[in-house]
């Protein structure tokens, strides 16, 4: 099936929850529901939630709200584009992870991939 600019399938059923449990959503959360929207150049599949799928109202305005955002977006949608450029780690958060992962790596008797010594002028004393 072509899917013309702006145009979605039909709403699927997914046979699995793997994207529940991509989401970590509890059970009873389920978004078990999909389609595939054309932006322009390419195809989207669009993971919808149970009670969204299951309002036609509902999933008419948000089919038109994604297609607006492609038209915005030239194709891609603009909220993700601004989501993306907002999404910046510095160096100080980079650097604070890299602290946060040794430090549980060694709590739990891991080993870590520096030298005990790197990792103790990195470890806060107090």
């Amino acid at each position: 099936m072509l899917l013309e600019p702006g145009h979605r399938s039909p709403l699927y059923r997914s046979s699995h929850l793997a994207a529940r449990f991509a989401l970590g959503l509890a059970t009873g959360q389920e978004w078990s529901h999909f389609y595939y929207l054309s932006g322009g150049s390419e195809i989207a599949r669009i993971e919808v939630p149970d009670w969204l799928a299951q309002d036609p109202e509902l999933l008419a305005l948000s089919h038109a709200m994604l297609v607006k955002q492609c038209q915005l977006g030239l194709g891609y949608p603009v909220a993700i584009s601004e989501a993306h450029e907002q999404a910046v780690i510095t160096g100080h958060d980079r650097e604070e992870f890299r602290r946060l992962t040794l430090m549980l790596l060694e709590q739990r008797g891991l080993p870590t991939p520096e030298s005990a010594k790197a990792f103790s002028k990195r470890r806060p004393w107090v």
